[in-house]
């Protein structure tokens, strides 16, 4: 049976509530040594630590930023919810700065995942968010991110996790309370500048990701192509035959445009199962899942720009 005690003190004064579940006090040595070595909590070196609001989302206007924008530590505004004029304003207090720190704060699975805004574009940022706005010194949003997106950070981070399955909630009173290592003014510099160079270089990926799909898109004469949702269309009774689908989005006439674009290319083309073998994995079921092992990659370790395990 593995215990540890702790004096009731330590409970009633733990991230500024109440909190006696045995996870919160697990011993850890990793955390221990941050907290008798020489740190500062995160809000003496930040003006704001907040929880973003509940706006109303609108189909044309402003981003308003939520954990789905957040994704191995990049940030995107790719595929945003938007606020109109009149619901930006009314938020205004929660607009997004250069430099900001966003940190998602609900969800089974996704809190803790940590991004900086560095964007010209206009923004504010909703509920499921929290925003962290560093006083200018010597830690740098660059280095507090690579903080929490380490081991360690993120040990840190999990232990405030509150809620049961499906209702996990980080909150910002916790946050505010978070031991920051006090490292010399050379080592922050130093991993600020390598994050400035990961920051970069992503970039710069993205940048020929998008120059690469110009060239191909202008390779099939689609470069200009706008696809259009169509309301209704007529297709024969054999074609859902053939493809095994009933569903009508399957039969949108803009996929069709996209495949008679590559049927028509000068250079020919081939069928998917043709180049490549293609395989269907299992499910496992959560009780195969362990702390440590070889990797299982899902879904979510996917995205439009790398596999990450």
């Amino acid at each position: 049976m593995l215990y540890s005690i702790v004096n009731y003190k330590t409970v009633k004064k733990s991230s500024g509530s109440l909190r006696y579940d045995s996870e919160y006090f697990q011993i850890q040595p990793l955390l221990t040594k941050i907290s008798t070595s020489n740190h500062v909590e995160l809000h003496t070196i930040s003006k704001w630590v907040t929880q973003g609001p509940n706006p109303k989302f609108a189909d044309f206007g402003i981003y308003c930023l939520t954990g789905r924008n957040i994704s191995t530590g990049k940030l995107s505004l790719e595929g945003s919810d938007l606020v109109d004029e009149t619901e930006y304003k009314k938020w205004s207090r929660y607009k997004l700065l250069k430099g900001d720190i966003l940190i998602t704060l609900k969800g089974a699975g996704s809190t803790g995942k940590v991004a900086i805004f560095h964007s010209d574009k206009k923004a504010i940022f909703s509920r499921n968010l929290g925003l962290i706005r560093l006083i200018n010194q010597k830690i740098s949003p660059e280095f507090l991110f690579a903080f929490f997106s380490s081991v360690l950070g993120q040990k840190i981070i999990d232990r405030g996790v509150t809620g049961g399955t499906g209702q996990l909630t980080l909150p910002t009173s916790y946050m505010k309370t978070l031991p920051i290592p006090d490292f010399s003014d050379e080592f922050v510099v130093r991993i600020t500048g390598l994050i400035i160079d990961s920051q970069n270089a992503i970039e710069k990926s993205t940048s020929l990701y998008t120059q690469a799909e110009q060239l191909i898109l202008s390779e099939l004469n689609l470069l200009d192509w706008k696809p259009k949702h169509t309301l209704s269309f007529i297709k024969n009774y054999s074609d859902t035959q053939k493809a095994e689908r009933i569903d009508a989005e399957y039969f949108q006439p803009k996929y069709e445009e996209i495949v008679e674009a590559i049927k028509r290319y000068d250079g020919g083309f081939d069928e998917l199962g043709d180049l490549v073998k293609i395989k269907k994995n299992i499910e496992p079921g959560s009780e195969a899942y362990q702390e440590n092992g070889i990797p299982f990659v899902r879904v979510s370790n996917l995205s439009k720009f790398e596999l990450s395990a």
